[in-house]
């Protein structure tokens, strides 16, 4: 990050492998914590270089932690997967019922990972391409079907509220209030959890 920033890049993509349908971690060993990550990248460049956290927003509380240990914005993709507003068609899938065993049609839509094997070949010109190049693609993604949920605007609002909640509980009046606070001592705010701690906080 501080090659690019010495190069006056306008901003950097922080994430290898957090992502929900990201497999990086898993097939490359590559890849560390996004709050590392983004705690690193930002003592690199001083704070100067605007941040795009992308990936592991698995609760609203991630995306908190992404924009105070480093982020100036966040990417969302599982979190916002299935919504109306989201790329791809609706599909309808047959789920069975718990309660009843009743077999139903359910609206699902496509979630892809952006490096998953079919989201690389969308992006590619395939007709270009020799079938040499398709075969050597090794994908670091998944793609997956979500159920579809409507609208994105009440999740926005939720996370919206959640966001304006954790900076009450920092005791600041803005979000920009509480950046600053942890920028001086991101270290202060890391806590090794045992397991039960971790199943106290997590685990509803």
């Amino acid at each position: 990050v501080r090659f690019l920033a010495e190069r006056g890049v306008n901003g950097v993509k922080v994430g290898i492998g957090p992502g929900g349908g990201c497999t990086t971690r898993l097939n490359t060993n590559f890849g560390v914590p996004q709050v590392q990550a983004l705690v690193e990248c930002r003592a690199a460049t001083g704070g100067a270089l605007p941040l795009i956290a992308d990936g592991g927003v698995k609760r609203h509380g991630a995306l908190v932690q992404a924009l105070l240990f480093g982020g100036h914005t966040v990417m969302l993709g599982s979190a916002l997967a299935g919504t109306t507003e989201t790329p791809g068609d609706s599909v309808q899938k047959a789920v069975v019922l718990p309660d009843s065993q009743k077999t139903v049609k359910v609206p699902f839509k496509v979630f892809r990972g952006m490096a998953s094997l079919q989201a690389i070949v969308d992006r590619l010109d395939v007709e270009d391409a020799d079938a040499g190049d398709l075969e050597a693609l090794g994908a670091e993604g998944v793609e997956l079907s979500v159920p579809a949920r409507g609208s994105v605007r009440p999740i926005l609002r939720d996370m919206m509220k959640h966001l304006c909640s954790a900076i009450s509980y920092g005791g600041t009046r803005s979000l920009a209030e509480l950046q600053a606070r942890f920028a001086t001592e991101p270290g202060r705010y890391v806590i090794r959890l045992t397991e039960s701690a971790r199943r106290e906080s997590f685990d509803r």
